[in-house]
């Protein structure tokens, strides 16, 4: 495993976020009182800060928000989905929407980092110099997308 590489980061975030989604769906059940609630939220934490390490890796490489192919779309809005939910865990103990945006997180990343189409290296063509005009459209845009994984959660809830 390379730190330094984006796909193996976010393959990292999507394993944790399984085993975040285990964990907290363990929490459920009333025979087992092994896992602390607590357990699912930092196992939950670190697949958010491998997987926002493997976007900003990304984000370096492209030069700019990593908006320019499917994977790279998929997995913010996935970023979205947890940041939303991490900010509503602090004002409430809703452990359940965890174990779902976990379970959405591990499947979603999982599923495009598997289909090779998804992940074109568009950086690496002739005369490439970022992936935006200007960062104002890299604002919109980021902006955008991160409301899709937004919306998601609250449609949840």
């Amino acid at each position: 495993m390379d730190w330094n590489e984006s796909r193996d980061l976010l393959w990292m975030a999507a394993i944790l976020y399984g085993i975040g989604l285990v964990s907290g769906l363990s929490l459920v059940s009333k025979s087992n009182k092994l896992v602390s609630t607590l357990v699912p939220l930092a196992i939950i934490i670190a697949g958010f800060v491998a997987q926002t390490q493997g976007l900003a890796i990304r984000g370096q490489l492209v030069k700019g928000c990593p908006l320019g192919n499917g994977m790279e779309r998929i997995q913010f809005i996935l970023w979205s989905l947890v940041v939303g939910y991490l900010i509503i865990r602090v004002l409430f103990r809703l452990n359940l929407l965890g174990s779902f945006a976990a379970g959405v997180a591990s499947l979603g990343g999982a599923v495009s980092l598997l289909i090779p189409s998804l992940d074109s290296a568009y950086w690496e063509k002739e005369g490439y110099d970022g992936i935006f005009s200007n960062h104002w459209v890299e604002l919109h845009a980021s902006v955008a997308i991160f409301s899709y994984g937004i919306f998601g959660l609250l449609a949840t809830v």
